[in-house]
């Protein structure tokens, strides 16, 4: 049986949810400034120059740039937490 780690328990920036998603696999709904929003569950992600995420979703990738991200939503949606950046 698979556990759901609990992401109220303390305050997370855009790369530490990442990181806690990536080594869950977590499925996650990424919706970005242009509109735009991915499902998919993040595989890597890259901080610095150029920072980005990787999700995947069956035979599809994307790469959505971290400066782009608006909010990030745990899909399914029962997940406890939702994430909205400033």
């Amino acid at each position: 049986m698979t556990s759901t780690p609990d992401l109220t328990s303390q305050a997370y920036t855009i790369t530490g949810l990442l990181g806690q998603a990536v080594h869950h696999k977590l499925r996650l709904t990424i919706s970005t400034v242009e509109g735009v929003s991915t499902t998919g569950t993040p595989i890597q992600f890259w901080t610095g120059d150029g920072s980005l995420v990787t999700l995947t979703e069956g035979n599809e990738v994307w790469f959505v740039p971290l400066a782009q991200i608006t909010k990030i939503v745990p899909n399914p949606a029962s997940a406890p937490v939702t994430v909205h950046t400033l």
